[in-house]
C-alpha cells in the first residue's frame, strides 16, 4: 500500500497549491469571468448555429449576488419570440464555481503530484486545455439535457462506436450533468489520465503484489 508519508506529502502540497489558486487575487474573478463567458458563448453557438443564445455578465439588483452569480445565459427555445427574460430560458451561474474552481482543482492535483517538473509543466498545459474545453461545453450540454433531452439522446444515439453499456453510461452522465458532480469528477479524471502513465499503474500493481510499500 502507499506509505502514509507520501500520501501526507501529496495532501499537503495539494492543499497549498489549491489554496494559492483559489485565493481572492485582485481582478481574478472579473478577468476569468470575461474569459468564461467568451468560451461558453463560442461553445453554445457552435453546438447549433441556428440557436439564439446570449451569454453575458449578470447584473442583478443585489450587488452581493453579482459577486457569486456573475454569468447569465439566455437561450431561446424554438417557437418563442426572440431573446428576453420572458421569452427565453434563463440560466444564472457562477464562473468561479463552474469554471475556475474545477480548473484550479485539476491544476492543483497536477502540481501536487510527485513527478518531474518537466512532466508536471507539460501536464499543466494539457490539463488547462482539457478543462477549458470541458467548462465551455458543459453549459451547452446542460441546456440540451434540461430543455430538450430528446435532442441529447438523439445525438448520443448517432455515435456508432457508443453502444451497449457505454451508451447507458453516457445517458446517465447527461442527467448527472445537471448537478455539480461533474465539476469535481472530471478534474479528477483529467488528473488520473495525465499524472499516471500505463507503466506507472503496472509498476504499482506489481509492487503491491510483491508486498512492497510505495
Amino acid at each position: 500500500m502507499l506509505s502514509s508519508k507520501r500520501v501526507a506529502g501529496f495532501a499537503l502540497r495539494f492543499v497549498f497549491f489549491y489554496g494559492v489558486l483559489m485565493a481572492p487575487w485582485p481582478g481574478l474573478t472579473e478577468t476569468y469571468g470575461g474569459f468564461y463567458r467568451a468560451i461558453v458563448q463560442i461553445a453554445v453557438v457552435s453546438s447549433d448555429p441556428q440557436r439564439s443564445v446570449v451569454v453575458r455578465r449578470y447584473r442583478p439588483n443585489r450587488p452581493l449576488t453579482a459577486t457569486v452569480m456573475d454569468t447569465e445565459i439566455l437561450h431561446r427555445i424554438p417557437g418563442t419570440p426572440g431573446i428576453s427574460r420572458v421569452g427565453a430560458t434563463q440560466s444564472i451561474r457562477s464562473s468561479r464555481s463552474t469554471g475556475y474552481m474545477p480548473t484550479a482543482l485539476a491544476l492543483a492535483l497536477m502540481l501536487a503530484s510527485p513527478m518531474s517538473w518537466k512532466r508536471r509543466v507539460s501536464g499543466l498545459g494539457v490539463a488547462a486545455l482539457m478543462m477549458t474545453m470541458f467548462v465551455a461545453a458543459m453549459p451547452a450540454f446542460q441546456i440540451y439535457e434540461a430543455f430538450e433531452p430528446e435532442r441529447t439522446h438523439f445525438l448520443i444515439s448517432q455515435l456508432p462506436w457508443l453502444a451497449g453499456p457505454w451508451r447507458a453510461i453516457v445517458h446517465g452522465f447527461a442527467q448527472f450533468s445537471l448537478w455539480m458532480g461533474p465539476y469535481y469528477l472530471v478534474p479528477t479524471l483529467v488528473w488520473l489520465l495525465l499524472a499516471f502513465k500505463p507503466e506507472d499503474w503496472r509498476l504499482l500493481v506489481e509492487r503491491r503484489a510483491a508486498g512492497v510499500r510505495v
